[in-house]
């Protein structure tokens, strides 16, 4: 857990840049959000508190989460509600109808563990965001695009879609990170129409179900 914990505090250290790529995300989940605004919110990888805040900003009550100590600093410098924890062990007292997980799993030893953890967060009919990376977009096939040393686990959409089939949920793509970023021209148009080549992230809202139902 400690040897964690000093990963993630340097992770985010370095992640400071990636500010306006974070709230992209967040952006990409606020119109199903909204209609159940104030929430509450759970963001579980918080970091250092730019989505909350974001969110706050929107009128949504949110609790971060991280394991990064550093990280959470931020985030109660920004006014946001923290709570250390490894969300593969996380046992918060309360559920949430709204969870937020954006780029996470990746960086987990146990992203399957800490996926049924956060569903055990999740009222009966909430929603949970989760957003994986496109670890194999064409820059990465290319050689043009580094690997990400922090991710644990790659995923493509084939892959993010054969992990979710693993759970009795109802899971649905509803959004597509651009590859490019702001202002290239026709970014989201390429996204998506060719996901795979061209999205960054994919985005998708969970929901309970006795059945599993993941779209290819």
């Amino acid at each position: 857990m400690e040897q964690q914990k000093r990963r993630y505090d340097r992770f985010w250290q370095q992640k400071q840049a990636k500010r306006e790529r974070t709230l992209e995300r967040i952006r990409l989940c606020l119109p199903h959000l909204l209609p159940h605004a104030p929430g509450p919110v759970l963001e579980v990888g918080c970091g250092s508190g730019e989505g909350s805040s974001f969110l706050q900003s929107q009128g949504f009550e949110v609790l971060g989460v991280d394991i990064s100590q550093k990280a959470l600093q931020e985030a109660r410098k920004k006014g946001i509600p923290t709570q250390e924890g490894d969300i593969t062990h996380l046992k918060l007292s309360r559920t949430f109808p709204l969870i937020l997980c954006l780029e996470v799993l990746e960086h987990l030893l146990e992203p399957e563990k800490a996926f049924l953890n956060l569903l055990s967060h999740l009222t009966p009919q909430g929603k949970l965001f989760l957003s994986l990376p496109n670890d194999f977009h064409f820059l990465q096939n290319l050689g043009l695009f580094p690997k990400n040393p922090w991710h644990l686990h790659r995923f493509s959409l084939s892959k993010g879609v054969k992990f979710l089939s693993l759970f009795p949920i109802q899971a649905h793509l509803i959004a597509f990170q651009p590859l490019f970023p702001s202002p290239f021209p026709l970014r989201n148009w390429f996204a998506q129409r060719f996901p795979t080549h061209f999205a960054l992230s994919f985005l998708f809202l969970v929901q309970h179900s006795n059945k599993k139902s993941v779209p290819s």
